[in-house]
């Protein structure tokens, strides 16, 4: 049974929409300041009137935003160069840390979870621009001279990559993590460090949400899904209300033990008691459903044993869409009780500063814990009249339209955070006035349940089963290939030195008609990445069912994945003018008929289908629809070790008894020539058939694109379905900053109960690099009963990106089950070490 949270908020830091700071921002709620403007040039590729102008393809509704525009520069600062989501981030992460009335004692134990959206950004665009420039400069008459990228090769980093920034640049030692839970993504992260706090992972977590995404794609995509607001304003349980408005900003919380706190003296804002965490089962992925939010209610009261008719303020989803807020209204009034008055304010913050998308929860939890904090009931602004099925009198509710003391005689304050996101992601979170925290300690944890794999499944290139995979390179020696004729449209005109790239690149895709649960006709219009994944779920589950409707209620889905910089291409057809600019050509010299073939040549336009296509979140949502799991399921992003972050989250949830059962997964269109330039340029790839791990000669990896999911199931759940248990999860341990490896294998070390007889790495036949990893893995290691076997998938398979560490996982999987050590069968020179 879960016990209520005992996690204090002692910091805050933000940057939002007319807002360069938290007092800034609260000083806008109460004096209802609407922070919409009309978008300019400098933020849109161009002239934004030439959008809103056009009668189909690339329409946007109307040109309203709320833009984070006064980010003030962090103090902290780092060699390489940041995109200004990772600029903000850091900056509005350092004002946490700042508003902390206590100095952090020992930062290698500060973790940081940050929610992102896996969209482009300005600077993942431009670098999408830069490569395919060739293409476009040879359709014209005459051709025009191509030229080399210039953007840097970190800005294809975009998911993973900005908590990276704010460990390393505020030197924090804690893991580091980054998700994609949609609109409920920032509940998400703050769950997780709570998890984290009370299992004494960490000391303290930095925790919050950001979206920085390009604003015309979001605009572009929200117009063509039908939410974004005709009018540019957002109306939430408004009857004018008819969409939400883009916005964007930072949010972090500081969090701590609530003993900590104390004993630090740290200011306390406000103690975290219940968080619950649903997806919906059923219904559209863009239609919410009461089923899955009640859920996610009920999770979060039954942890703090509140009664909802104690929770004075609920900050709502509240998006200004006429279903969504109909849903979440129907929600709130079946959980509360209505028989005893008005004893609950609702408010949507996106009213004011539009919707943050991964970081509105964020927005949402620091406006609340401000009220408390000030003793404040805040207002709404754009409420005058309810819409149809809002009905205010003679439910609990109230909307303010002025801001109203907050008093609750000897009670404590408390207040609710909901978010409910595309594709069913469910979250709410409650908190309350601190009160006397003298006596509080941090709660028991109840025993862990052992937690074991029950199926892994793989694809990578032409290889469509993991244990085919592994017995046909031990044979064969490599999967990579000479990358298929058509794999890169206009391949001819990409970048010079990467078109000679050998890989294990991904041909076709094993799927029988009517397997998926997505139209027929809708399947070319879905990015390759959620299809890919739920192919190899299918194969996963089919060695291992997921059990009964009720066990289905409480299991997730958890993906390790990138963006998909596919996802860039709808940008080539609204950058046309810069492009043509960037070459040397006027384009008023073309036609209209020519401009508008020339933007058919470069990308199809961004509709429906396609913006859902393209959702990271997404490829979690639909394998919780496609195997009707009700438990979280969300995407994790962490780079190379995405897919094991979530592999942890499972573990650690199915231990816990929040989770009966969860699909691990990873998947990496890591063979897209963008990745491929980008990647070469940070880490290059070898020219030769093969690359060489641990050899005294490495020479960089091979690429290699697919996907691999394992079933996790608790030991009972395992035995009770009569599965074959292919291996036990003993633990695992992570660090992030500098000396990240050192401290992971310390902590490793310092559990390990027997001898280990095989590592598999993740190695990118880096001479160096791997001399290092055996260096440190020989000084605690070497004195076993037995040397360790050394094996890696770079020399088989490839580098796979985010399915790196997930790969190695399955691979470890596959050797316990068939009682086989995968050889190192291509090492010409190996590196010297003792024992290893």
């Amino acid at each position: 049974m879960r016990v209520p949270y005992s996690v204090a908020v002692v910091g805050m830091g933000g940057v939002f929409p007319s807002a360069p700071d938290v007092a800034t921002y609260w000083q806008n709620i109460l004096e209802c300041k609407d922070s919409r403007v009309e978008v300019t040039a400098e933020r849109w590729v161009d002239d934004p009137s030439w959008f809103v102008d056009r009668k189909s393809a690339d329409r946007v509704s109307n040109l309203k935003v709320c833009l984070a525009e006064s980010v003030p520069e962090p103090r902290a600062t780092l060699d390489e160069p940041m995109d200004q989501l990772s600029r903000m981030c850091l900056a509005a992460a350092e004002m946490a840390l700042d508003d902390a009335t206590s100095e952090l004692k020992d930062r290698s134990r500060v973790a940081t979870v940050l929610a992102s959206i896996a969209l482009p950004t300005p600077e993942s665009s431009q670098l999408s621009e830069e490569i395919f420039q060739g293409q476009l400069a040879a359709s014209l008459n005459p051709p025009a001279e191509n030229k080399p990228p210039t953007v840097s090769p970190l800005f294809r980093r975009v998911t993973g990559r900005p908590a990276q920034v704010v460990a390393q640049g505020l030197d924090l030692g804690g893991f580091t993590l980054t998700l994609d839970a949609a609109c409920a993504s920032s509940l998400y992260a703050v769950k997780l460090a709570c998890d984290a706090l009370t299992e004494g992972r960490a000391d303290a977590v930095l925790a919050g949400g950001a979206n920085r995404a390009d604003t015309l794609y979001t605009q572009e995509g929200f117009t063509a899904l039908g939410a974004c607001s005709t009018t540019g304003r957002c109306s939430p349980f408004d009857a004018d209300g008819d969409g939400l408005v883009v916005g964007e900003g930072a949010g972090f919380l500081l969090l701590k033990r609530v003993e900590d706190a104390v004993r630090d003296g740290d200011r306390v804002y406000a103690v975290i008691r219940g968080i619950g965490l649903s997806n919906d089962i059923g219904g559209s992925l863009l239609a919410p459903q009461s089923e899955g939010q009640l859920r996610s209610l009920e999770d979060a009261y039954r942890q703090s044993g509140w009664n909802p008719g104690e929770v004075g303020l609920v900050e709502c989803h509240g998006t200004g869409t006429p279903k969504g807020d109909q849903t979440e209204f129907r929600s709130l009034t079946s959980f509360w009780p209505a028989d005893k008055g008005k004893t609950t304010v609702l408010g949507s913050v996106k009213s004011q500063i539009g919707h943050l998308l991964t970081g509105a929860a964020a927005a949402g939890l620091i406006k609340v814990i401000m009220a408390i904090h000030h003793r404040t009931l805040p207002p709404m602004i754009n409420f005058s009249e309810p819409a149809k099925g809002i009905d205010l009198e003679s439910s609990a509710f109230e909307i303010l339209s002025q801001p109203r003391p907050w008093n609750n005689g000897s009670a404590p304050l408390r207040a609710g955070v909901s978010a409910f996101g595309f594709g069913g992601i469910n979250g709410h979170v409650l908190v309350e006035e601190p009160g006397d925290l003298s006596k509080e300690a941090t709660p028991p944890r109840d025993p862990e349940r052992e937690v074991v794999v029950t199926a892994v499944a793989a694809q990578f290139g032409n290889h469509h089963d993991l244990d085919k995979l592994m017995l046909d390179t031990l044979v064969d020696g490599c999967a990579a290939t000479e990358r298929p004729a058509g794999r890169w449209n206009g391949e001819e005109y990409l970048p010079p030195g990467i078109a000679e790239l050998r890989g294990a690149f991904l041909e076709a895709l094993d799927v029988e008609a009517g397997q998926m649960r997505i139209p027929p006709k809708d399947m070319g219009d879905v990015l390759l990445q959620q299809t890919l994944l739920l192919a190899v779920a299918a194969k996963a589950t089919a060695k291992s069912h997921l059990g009964d409707k009720e066990r289905c209620r409480r299991s997730g889905a958890l993906i390790g994945l990138s963006l998909d910089l596919e996802t860039t291409t709808y940008h080539l057809r609204w950058a046309l003018h810069r492009m043509l600019r960037r070459l040397g050509v006027d384009p008023e010299s073309l036609t209209a008929e020519q401009q508008e073939m020339l933007r058919s040549t470069l990308s199809r336009p961004l509709d429906s289908t396609r913006t859902l296509g393209a959702l990271g979140s997404i490829v979690a949502s639909r394998a919780a629809r496609e195997f009707s799991l009700g438990g979280p399921s969300y995407a994790i992003s962490c780079g190379e070790v995405s897919g094991i972050r979530a592999l942890e989250i499972a573990h650690r949830a199915i231990a816990n008894s929040e989770m009966e059962s969860c699909l691990v997964g990873a998947v990496d269109l890591f063979g897209d020539p963008r990745s491929v330039w980008a990647e070469d340029q940070i880490h290059p790839f070898t020219r030769d058939r093969r690359s060489r791990p641990f050899s005294a000669d490495g020479n960089g990896p091979t690429l290699a694109e697919g996907a691999v999911v394992l079933v996790l199931k608790s030991r009972e759940a395992a035995e009770q379905d009569g599965d074959e248990i292919l291996a036990v999860l003993e633990g695992s341990h992570s660090a992030g900053g500098r000396g990240a490896l050192r401290r992971a294998l310390d902590s490793l070390h310092k559990e390990m109960k027997s001898d280990i007889g095989l590592v598999d790495v993740t190695s990118r036949a880096e001479p160096e690099e791997d001399a290092r990893f055996l260096l440190e893995w020989e000084a605690r290691f070497a004195k076993g009963s037995r040397p360790t076997a050394i094996g890696t998938a770079t020399s088989s398979v490839g580098v796979t990106g985010s399915c790196s560490g997930l790969l190695a996982v399955a691979r470890c999987v596959t050797a316990l089950s068939q009682k086989i050590l995968p050889a190192l069968d291509y090492c010409p020179q190996p590196l010297k070490t003792g024992s290893a």
